[in-house]
């Protein structure tokens, strides 16, 4: 496929693309892209313009050798480099073009304690990672190979970003930046942070998400048998929120809001946007 008039942007840490093309042509040839580099897709979202990939591994990171070269495959198929990332992608409309934003999780196979088992632990997420993938996208979607790693770089000289402050209270978070790089990397933060999103609305400043808060402190049913048999519901329900962002200034106030729009500052509110705010922190 092809797309002309790709760019390449970069605010901070967070680089994304701007296509010159619809998001509903875009977003099956991402799909596409996702399978050409060996993943398949855990969850599609049409309406709010995501796409999730199942985990898989990062056979990078597996050391070469006389051995591993001389047995090729036959050790790819029992050597494990430790190591998972999954991948999310996003997609904007903005002013007739589409922008594009990929992030990353990271999973290392870690010792326990005692040494006697491993467990699979979070690591730190890799800008470089990200911008590797933005680039092979372009590659994807026509860009000449060569001509996508020059975009890329040229992007590194971004301007840096403005800060995120909790208020005393954590019941709204300030971004120290205009709506629209705000709304950009708040999008970022929430991808991150792996809140189910349902829905955006980008002209009242609200991303629509679904939120299951476990530690609350109140025990959560589980799902009998019984219960799975007959289809009785489990106690375990994830709330309908929205992350709302207002500009105030100069700045942008970031809250949120129950179902109907009306503000929320309990402590579920505040551990949403406790998170928000650390992951905004990597991005700055």
């Amino acid at each position: 496929p092809r797309a002309p008039g790709i760019e390449v942007m970069r605010d901070g840490t967070l680089r994304w693309l701007v296509v010159n093309e619809t998001a509903e042509n875009l977003y099956p040839k991402i799909i596409e892209f996702w399978g050409e580099q060996g993943f398949t897709i855990h969850s599609q979202t049409a309406q709010a313009g995501l796409i999730e990939t199942d985990w898989a591994e990062n056979r990078a990171k597996i050391p070469e050798g006389w051995l591993r070269s001389a047995l090729g495959s036959v050790l790819d198929q029992v050597f494990d480099s430790g190591e998972r990332d999954r991948f999310t992608t996003r997609l904007e409309r903005v002013n007739g073009k589409t922008e594009v934003y990929i992030s990353h999780q990271h999973m290392e196979e870690t010792p326990t304690g005692d040494g006697t088992a491993f467990k699979w632990v979070f690591g730190k997420e890799d800008p470089g990672l990200n911008a590797a993938m933005l680039a092979r996208l372009m590659v994807y979607l026509g860009t000449d190979q060569q001509q996508a790693a020059q975009k890329v770089k040229a992007a590194e000289t971004g301007a840096g970003t403005g800060a995120a402050q909790l208020a005393q209270d954590q019941t709204s978070l300030t971004v120290a930046e205009p709506f629209d790089r705000a709304w950009r990397r708040v999008g970022v933060a929430i991808d991150a942070a792996r809140f189910t999103v349902e829905d955006r609305n980008r002209e009242q400043g609200d991303y629509y998400i679904r939120y299951l808060d476990t530690d609350t402190g109140e025990q959560i049913e589980q799902q009998t048998f019984f219960g799975r048999v007959f289809g009785t519901r489990n106690t375990a329900e994830p709330q309908k929120l929205r992350i709302h962002l207002a500009q105030q200034g100069g700045g942008t106030e970031v809250s949120v809001r129950d179902a109907a729009g009306q503000p929320k500052t309990d402590a579920t509110a505040r551990r949403i946007l406790s998170v928000l705010a650390k992951n905004l922190k990597e991005t700055e």
